[in-house]
């Protein structure tokens, strides 16, 4: 069947000569995936549920650069979650009405992993503060995005995102670092989710060591989205930093500053030279877990409810913020 008017999206569209296939599971969920990178030209995949005139998009790919180098990197490799009940349609074809030829679609199927961490889509972005600190985060295993980023228009979009409310002086410097994720990318967002529209010029790709997007003009009080993402072949752990670089910034004074027992069984003692206003708990997705205030050099934080794993602590004294890794044993 020839589907024309099949929506487009993930970087692909049906303006080339094409072949179908279909996929049902044996019944119980399942990731499958779709790999093309052993074909002879520039392909493309598209993955659909529905039926013929009536259907809907859920999966799909242009280039997969993992494929390999040169024009290898312009084959096609996309997973999509079979419910194991309702049938996929697969439609292989081109990057335009000009790629034709010979391909190889390897099929495999295991089983489904969720996504490392829960800020899948803009609606669930994980608020961030400005706070000169390095967020860990994973987008291993995360949904893909049909939306394609300027600077990735043929990609596999496999995103996590994050917010943060624009500082009195309209400046904000983003900075993404790889750790496992092979390579990053990340764009700035303005607006509302489902209208949202890229801030310019900070759309990047491809990236391989530590970069920073300087942010200018921001509209003070409105909030932001960052989005981070890689494909599903280069996925994996990374951090991103938020600092408001329009603030002079005057360090703690770590040698007055101490945060025993480290890994803690109940209580956290914090002590500084200064008094201590505010303390804040976060587990390893950025949920608060635990906040209290204070107004003394020496406070004491029970931490005897909290499960066991890392936690951030952010300890705000003499308007600064400083945030530690603790373990909680």
């Amino acid at each position: 069947m020839d589907e024309d008017d099949a929506p487009d999206g993930f970087g692909a569209d049906m303006d080339a000569p094409n072949l179908w296939y279909s996929y049902t599971g044996s019944g119980f969920e399942e990731s499958v995936t779709l790999n093309l990178c052993n074909s002879s030209y520039d392909t493309s995949v598209l993955v659909y549920t529905g039926t013929s005139g009536n259907l809907t998009l859920v999966a799909g790919n242009d280039d997969d650069n993992t494929c390999g180098v040169g024009a290898v990197g312009l084959r096609s490799r996309v997973i999509f979650v079979s419910d194991g009940t309702t049938t996929y349609y697969i439609a292989i074809e081109g990057y335009n009405v000009g790629s034709t030829g010979a391909f190889t679609m390897d099929v495999s199927c295991a089983g489904v992993t969720p996504p490392a961490v829960a800020n899948q889509t803009c609606l669930t972005a994980l608020p961030l503060e400005l706070n000169n600190t390095d967020f860990e985060s994973d987008n291993s295993f995360g949904d893909i995005s049909p939306e394609v980023p300027t600077c990735d228009l043929f990609g596999t979009v496999q995103d996590v995102w994050f917010s943060f409310v624009a500082p009195a002086e309209g400046t904000v410097d983003c900075t993404i670092s790889n750790g496992t994720m092979t390579s990053a990318n990340f764009n700035v967002h303005s607006g509302i989710c489902g209208a949202l529209t890229a801030v310019l010029d900070s759309c990047n790709s491809n990236l391989v060591a530590a970069t920073t997007e300087s942010l200018t003009g921001l509209t003070p009080g409105e909030t932001y989205y960052v989005q981070v993402w890689s494909n599903f072949a280069e996925q994996g752990t990374f951090t991103l930093r938020l600092s408001n670089p329009g603030l002079s910034i005057s360090n703690f004074d770590a040698g007055n500053f101490s945060v025993y027992p480290n890994p803690v069984n109940d209580v956290l003692n914090i002590s500084y030279n200064k008094n201590v206003t505010g303390i804040a708990i976060y587990n390893m997705v950025g949920q608060e877990v635990l906040m209290l205030t204070s107004n003394s050099s020496i406070s004491k934080v029970d931490m005897a409810t909290l499960s066991n794993g890392i936690y951030m602590v952010r300890v705000t004294a003499d308007n600064q913020v400083k945030t530690i890794k603790v373990i909680k044993a």
